[in-house]
């Protein structure tokens, strides 16, 4: 009998065990992470590792951390990407569509998008300094707006302090958790999708957007590139200048601008559940003949 733990921990009674690591940022960035969470990780990280015979990880950067700094085995280390939901690349109804940006607040607005969690490393703070940056640059920029869904995370007081001002001003749109029908419609009619996140050991959202047809900006750190391939344009989060030009150029580069649609649902493409679900198998089967 295998018992597969899929976020990080197994219980201690499990006699044979495979775990997935996510990522290591709790190690790396402790400091980005709740105490909870951290304290949870010294009484039970380092056992469940112990106790596993085969340990998965959602990409290969993630798969070189663990062997680096854990002193795993590499034989014992899979990485099985993540997959993007077919709804994905579905046709949509653009009236459906427009539905769901009025009730939202932004019909007729157009809009650059972040998706994720409201958290330190996210990077959401970042985005929206170097969104301004390149209005400020640019006038008549197409994009009036920047649009953070996701739900509320921890240490996140300075950021939404800066938010507030460009809410108020209607620079930003916060409309918190959103259910997947909202979240497709807003990922289909992004102008541009901005992901500046400093960590992230897969990072689905770019992929989705992706696979929207979206063209996305993203950090070039840990495992973004490994999952956007050269069909996004790079920049580092942490330099203004240089992630305010690379909006205005996903923005206003039209032969670029229909390069990353093609090509971004292309990679997407090549991410699905069929595929982490088959290549998760072939690990139990190998744990199971240790």
């Amino acid at each position: 009998r295998l018992f597969h733990g899929p976020n990080y921990f197994v219980p201690p009674q499990a006699e044979r065990a495979v775990i997935t690591v996510h990522d290591l940022s709790v190690l790396r960035f402790p400091e980005l992470h709740p105490l909870a969470r951290r304290q949870d990780f010294e009484r039970n990280f380092a056992r469940s590792l112990g106790q596993a015979s085969h340990i998965i990880t959602d990409s290969r950067f993630i798969k070189s951390e663990v062997e680096a700094l854990l002193g795993v085995k590499p034989d014992t280390i899979t990485a099985v990407p993540l997959g993007v939901d077919p709804a994905f690349f579905a046709t949509r109804s653009q009236t459906a569509d427009r539905q769901v940006l009025a009730q939202l607040g932004l019909a007729d607005r157009r809009y650059a998008l972040c998706v994720a969690t409201l958290e330190p490393r996210k990077g959401l703070d970042k985005a929206l300094r170097a969104f301004q940056a390149a209005r400020e640059r640019t006038p008549g920029l197409p994009c009036e707006c920047l649009v953070i869904v996701g739900a509320a995370g921890w240490e996140d007081d300075a950021l939404k302090a800066a938010i507030e001002p460009a809410v108020r001003r209607g620079e930003v749109v916060l409309p918190g958790y959103v259910a997947e029908s909202e979240l497709l419609a807003l990922y289909a009619n992004a102008q541009v999708f901005l992901y500046p996140s400093v960590y992230e050991g897969f990072g689905l959202p770019p992929l989705e957007a992706m696979a929207m047809g979206t063209p996305t900006v993203v950090s070039p750190r840990a495992s973004i590139p490994e999952v956007v391939g050269d069909c996004a344009l790079f920049a580092e989060p942490d330099d203004v200048d240089a992630f305010a030009a690379a909006i205005e150029r996903a923005l206003t580069d039209d032969q670029w601008r229909e390069t990353a649609k093609l090509g971004g649902r292309e990679q997407a493409g090549r991410f699905t559940w069929d595929r982490c679900v088959d290549e998760t198998v072939a690990v139990y089967r190998k744990a199971l003949m240790v």
